[in-house]
């Protein structure tokens, strides 16, 4: 028997004497069961993240942990990585109602497939963990620029204030504001974006704590068209509707991304020329980028009438 062995027993035996003078709290053995669990999922982190993640929708033969702390797992959490494993966990040991456990045993599955593809910082960059917002703090009120401060970059304003009015009226109560600005911070598409010969022509700034977007348009090169005004004004629109959402529970907002990295890495998805442009030495960042703007170009099509393959259509219809 080797040192660390023999260490490791009496560390285990150290362990087990204080347990049983100092009786755990049910929060403090939730904790270390955390822990423990935690451990055995960093020790099986070479298997593939979808290999890893298997649905539960049969009641468990032992119940780990009832639904107190179940709900503690879920609710405690800070970043949607950590709620991933979480749910993992809740799925497959806790106390759950059936259709509860298959929610929350496919938004583990499909977390850990976007952590895999895309990264555990983008991923929790990308999805937010705020809860959803109360409907009567909803408003479709949106504050607008004046007229006269669109005039000076060369977009019409009645033209904006009838595109936004065309919106949906819940994609509007995610709309903060829209204004105008001369300049863009970073008026080039080329560092990120890895696009040539392109402007920024509006911008949409999401705001975490209460889950509104505020909209911005530049001056263009080319003079602003009521074509230009309104599909800029659905695709931005589109920004501030995805899985950043309040409108949706954390498990919609992973589903949401999941299906739409899914479909942006398929070949007979809906092309525009934008997101076909985009190129990035890093393929994982190039595919979060493509995801954001195939999101909000498919959207955009879909309010303007234009066909969409049957799958990019259904996608719309569903988190519309």
């Amino acid at each position: 028997m080797s040192f660390e062995s023999i260490k490791f027993e009496e560390e285990n035996q150290a362990e087990s004497e204080i347990l049983k003078k100092n009786p755990e709290s049910g929060h403090e053995k939730l904790v270390r069961s955390l822990c423990q669990r935690f451990k055995k999922a960093i020790a099986a982190s070479i298997m593939p993240a979808v290999a890893a993640a298997t649905f539960v929708f049969s009641t468990p033969d032992k119940i780990g942990f009832n639904k107190e702390d179940v709900s503690r797992m879920l609710n405690n959490q800070v970043e949607v990585s950590s709620y991933i494993k979480a749910a993992d966990i809740a799925s497959k040991e806790g106390e759950m109602e059936k259709e509860e456990r298959q929610t929350t045993a496919k938004a583990a599955y499909e977390g850990m497939v976007i952590e895999d593809r895309i990264g555990k910082n983008d991923l929790d960059w990308m999805i937010s963990l705020a809860p959803p917002r109360p409907e009567s703090s909803k408003s479709p009120d949106i504050v607008l620029g004046s007229s006269d401060e669109f005039k000076k970059i060369g977009l019409n304003f009645e033209t904006l204030r009838s595109s936004v009015n065309e919106l949906p009226e819940k994609w509007r109560k995610n709309i903060n504001s829209i204004s105008c600005k001369m300049k863009p911070e970073d008026p080039s598409l080329k560092n990120k974006y890895g696009i040539e010969n392109s402007e920024v022509i509006a911008k949409a700034r999401h705001n975490r704590e209460s889950g509104l977007t505020d909209i911005t348009f530049f001056e263009s090169f080319n003079k602003w068209s009521e074509d230009d005004i309104k599909e800029a004004v659905r695709h931005e629109a589109a920004h501030a509707n995805d899985w950043k959402s309040r409108d949706r529970h954390v498990n919609q907002r992973i589903n949401m991304l999941y299906e739409i990295i899914g479909r942006a890495k398929n070949s007979n998805r809906f092309r525009s020329l934008y997101v076909e442009s985009i190129k990035n030495p890093d393929k994982q960042q190039e595919l979060v980028l493509k995801s954001n703007e195939y999101w909000a170009e498919i959207a955009s099509a879909y309010f303007s009438g234009k066909d969409l393959p049957p799958a990019d259509k259904d996608l719309v219809e569903k988190f519309e």
